[in-house]
């Protein structure tokens, strides 16, 4: 479920709160 997460913060935010989403 990791990459949808990072897949659609990428869409929506930059890649700042990818970082912190990727520790989770």
């Amino acid at each position: 479920s990791q990459a949808l997460v990072s897949f659609v913060l990428q869409q929506e935010l930059p890649s700042e709160p990818f970082s912190l989403v990727a520790e989770e």
